[in-house]
C-alpha cells in the first residue's frame, strides 16, 4: 500500500480551550514520528487558544512537524471543524484528537502507522485512558470478528464510537466520511460505524495512547440542549436512510436491530436531563426503557433504572430526585 513512510495528519478543533490545549499539542509535538502534520482548526475561539498552539510550534517543536492552521470566520462546531481539517489536511493517514485531550507516549503515532502497514489496514482502533478528577480508567478497544459486528456495536453503544481512539487512511475516509452543519452531537458515531461497515481490513492495537479528559465541563457531552438532541436524533436517521440503501439486504435486520437501540439511548440522556413535566412524559409514553437500562448494565443505567422503578412504585418525586443525583456522583469521580 505505501512504498514509503506515510505522513499522518492529526486533525485538532480548537474552541475555548486555552486551560488545556497546550498539554493537548506538547503531546504532538513530542511525536517521535517525523512525517506529521498538525492540523489546527481555529474555530472562531474568542480566548487565547489559537494564539497558544502558535506559540508552542515557534518555541517548542524540536523535530519541526508542520502546522497547518485553519480559521473560521465564524464558530461553525465540532462537525465542520473536523471537516475543514480533513480538507485542509494532506497526509495519508488521519488522527484526531479533541483539543482537551491528549496523547499519553510520543511513540504513539509510530506505533500506530507501523501497525496500520502491518495490516494493510483501513481503519485502526486503539486504546485510550479516561481522566477523572480523583482517577483514571483504562480502556482497550474490544475486538470484532467482521466489519458489521463492530459497526452494530458502535451504533448499539457497546463499542465507543470516538473519532479519536482510530486511524484511518485518508482516500478511504473521504469516501465514507460525511458531517453535518449544526450537528454537533454524535457525529462521530455516525463516521465510525459507515467506516467500520465498509471498511476491508480492521486492525487493533492493545495499548492506551490516548488520554480523554472527563474533566471538561465545557465539553460537549456535559449537556443537553434541544439543539443537541436534534443532532442526535438526525444522526440515527442517516444512519437509518444510509443502512437501508447500503447494506446487504441479509444484514438489514441486524443494522435496524442497533438503530433501535440507538434511539433507546437517545431516550435515555433526554430522560437523564428532562426536567420533571418531561421525565414523566417519557416514562409514561416509553417502557421499553427499562429492557434497554437492563441490557446497557452501567452505572448511568443502574440508577436510571432505580428511578423509574420508584417512579413505578407512585415515589415519582424521588424518582425523579435519584435520577437528579446521579450526574452530581458522576462529576465526583
Amino acid at each position: 500500500m505505501y512504498s514509503h513512510k506515510p505522513t499522518v495528519s492529526i486533525i485538532i478543533p480548537l474552541y475555548c480551550v486555552e486551560q488545556y490545549v497546550a498539554e493537548c499539542i506538547r503531546s504532538v509535538l513530542n511525536q517521535d514520528y517525523p512525517a506529521l502534520e498538525v492540523v489546527v482548526v481555529d474555530d472562531a475561539s474568542p480566548d487565547r487558544s489559537a494564539e497558544i498552539v502558535s506559540e508552542l510550534f515557534i518555541n517548542e517543536n524540536p523535530l519541526r512537524h508542520k502546522l497547518n492552521m485553519v480559521k473560521h470566520p465564524h464558530n461553525r462546531g465540532s462537525a465542520m471543524a473536523r471537516e475543514s481539517g480533513v480538507q485542509a489536511a494532506g497526509g495519508e493517514l488521519l488522527l484526531f484528537l479533541d483539543s482537551d485531550d491528549y496523547l499519553i507516549t510520543p511513540s504513539a503515532v509510530s506505533l500506530i502507522v507501523e501497525k496500520m502497514l502491518q495490516e494493510q489496514a483501513d481503519l485502526l482502533l486503539y486504546g485510550w485512558k479516561e481522566l477523572f478528577r480523583h482517577s483514571t480508567r483504562t480502556s482497550l478497544p474490544k475486538h470484532f470478528s467482521t466489519s458489521l459486528a463492530l459497526a452494530v456495536a458502535i451504533i448499539s453503544g457497546r463499542a465507543p464510537g470516538y473519532l479519536c481512539n482510530k486511524c484511518f487512511r485518508r482516500d478511504f475516509f473521504m469516501q465514507y466520511a460525511r458531517f453535518f452543519e449544526g450537528c454537533d452531537m454524535w457525529e462521530d458515531i455516525v463516521v465510525t460505524s459507515i467506516c467500520a461497515y465498509q471498511a476491508q481490513r480492521i486492525a487493533y492495537l492493545d495499548m492506551p495512547l490516548l488520554m480523554y479528559r472527563r474533566t471538561n465541563e465545557n465539553a460537549l457531552t456535559y449537556r443537553l440542549t434541544p439543539k443537541k438532541l436534534h443532532s442526535m436524533q438526525h444522526q440515527q436517521g442517516y444512519l437509518k436512510e444510509y443502512f437501508d440503501k447500503e447494506a446487504l439486504p441479509e444484514e438489514r435486520d441486524t443494522l435496524q436491530e442497533a438503530l433501535h437501540f440507538m434511539g433507546l439511548s437517545i431516550l435515555h440522556t433526554e430522560l437523564s436531563y428532562s426536567n420533571y413535566s418531561r421525565y414523566k412524559e417519557l416514562l409514561a409514553t416509553h417502557p421499553p426503557l427499562q429492557a434497554y437500562l437492563r441490557a446497557d448494565g452501567s452505572l448511568a443505567a443502574r440508577f436510571s433504572l432505580m428511578s423509574i422503578r420508584l417512579y413505578n412504585a407512585g415515589l415519582r418525586r424521588l424518582g425523579y430526585r435519584v435520577l437528579r443525583f446521579k450526574h452530581y456522583l458522576l462529576r465526583l469521580r
